[in-house]
C-alpha cells in the first residue's frame, strides 16, 4: 500500500509539473506576444514623432512663407502710397500749369499786333 501511495503522488506530482511546464510555456508564448506587440508600438510611436517633426517644419516653413507675404504687401502698400502721392503732386502741378496757362493767354490777349 505504501508503494501505491508513494507511486499515485509520485504521478500526480508528474502530471503538477507537466501543468506547470503547460502553463509556463503559455506564459513564455504570451510573454513573447506581447515583446512583439510593444515593439510594434514602438515603431509606431517613431513613426508618428517622424510625422510630427514633418507638421512642425511644414508650420515652420509656413510661418516663414506668411511672413514674406506680409512684407511683400507692405512694400506694395508702401509703393502704392507714393504713387498716389506722385499722381497727387502730378494733378497739383498740371493744376498749376493751367492757372499759368490761362494766365499767359490773358497777358498775350492785352497784346496788340499791328
Amino acid at each position: 500500500e505504501s508503494i501505491n501511495a508513494i507511486q499515485t503522488e509520485t504521478s500526480e506530482a508528474v502530471e503538477r509539473m507537466n501543468a506547470g511546464t503547460e502553463q509556463v510555456d503559455v506564459g513564455v508564448s504570451r510573454a513573447k506576444e506581447a515583446g512583439d506587440s510593444l515593439r510594434e508600438i514602438v515603431t509606431s510611436a517613431r513613426g508618428v514623432a517622424d510625422m510630427i517633426r514633418s507638421i512642425a517644419a511644414a508650420a515652420e516653413e509656413q510661418s516663414d512663407a506668411s511672413g514674406q507675404i506680409s512684407r511683400n504687401i507692405e512694400s506694395i502698400s508702401a509703393v502704392t502710397s507714393q504713387a498716389t502721392e506722385g499722381a497727387n503732386q502730378s494733378a497739383a502741378a498740371a493744376s498749376q500749369l493751367s492757372s499759368k496757362a490761362e494766365q499767359l493767354q490773358q497777358i498775350v490777349g492785352q497784346f496788340k499786333i499791328r
